[in-house]
């Protein structure tokens, strides 16, 4: 009876917390948790995959510079840049494209000692889509000798990240090993010696999506959603005070 009268005092009495009340908690607690579920899923539906894919951007290379290091030592290069691939294409997040982009090569006939020493070499390049950009990709040529014979070598260093407002990419180039030139080279009109195709790699990394369209019924939902949460929690604080 002591026990009995001491609880109905402290239901009338004290405010207990709300996992202290089973029947609060079978009515407005299931109530807003229901709500709550209701307003995920209609969030979800605004978000779902679909509503906001990433975007194909399209890609074309107008040009590119080859800037050689012609003084002091090294090995002499010449660089044809009229092999450049200027075809459109598009790409997706995380695809890559492989364009030839330039010739190079050099006009030596043989490795002397001061052709062993790295030269810097710069190929910067101009999109004519996306928006004009450009990248700048940096690395260093010079000759070796490996079994008796003499080659040219250019190494180039890490890509170059471009950010434009349709996409983030990156733009690479190909290590190149390249023959000597000789006399029979120098000679001809429709070359200048040993040279070797430098092949420039596109990567995107992440394009500029579109802002998701959300439909009629996914909003008439997600607002259905947040009034069911706010009555639970209304009716909620309305019987903790009584």
């Amino acid at each position: 009876m002591k026990r009995k009268l001491f609880s109905v005092y402290l239901s009338r009495n004290v405010r207990l917390p709300l996992l202290a009340r089973p029947a609060l908690l079978r009515s407005s607690f299931l109530r807003s948790a229901v709500a709550a579920l209701i307003g995920c899923v209609a969030l979800g539906t605004l978000t779902a995959p679909g509503s906001a894919l990433a975007a194909s951007v399209q890609y074309q290379l107008a040009s590119v510079d080859v800037e050689l290091n012609d003084s002091g030592l090294g090995l002499q290069l010449f660089a044809d840049t009229s092999v450049l691939d200027t075809s459109v294409f598009t790409l997706d997040d995380f695809q890559s494209k492989e364009l030839s982009a330039f010739k190079v090569g050099t006009t030596e006939s043989g490795i002397d000692f001061d052709d062993l020493f790295p030269r810097s070499i710069t190929a910067t390049f101009t999109f004519a889509a996306p928006g004009d950009a450009q990248a700048v990709v940096k690395g260093k040529s010079f000759g070796q000798i490996a079994f008796f014979q003499g080659f040219g070598i250019v190494k180039w260093g890490l890509p170059d990240l471009v950010y434009t407002p349709d996409a983030t990419f990156l733009v690479g180039l190909s290590d190149t090993k390249f023959e000597l030139g000789d006399d029979k080279f120098k000679k001809s009109k429709k070359t200048k010696g040993g040279s070797s195709l430098v092949n420039v790699k596109i990567k995107q990394l992440k394009s500029k999506a579109p802002a998701p369209v959300p439909e009629p019924a996914s909003v008439a939902l997600l607002l259905i959603g947040g009034a069911v949460v706010g009555l639970g929690i209304r009716r909620g604080r309305t019987r903790i005070e009584k």
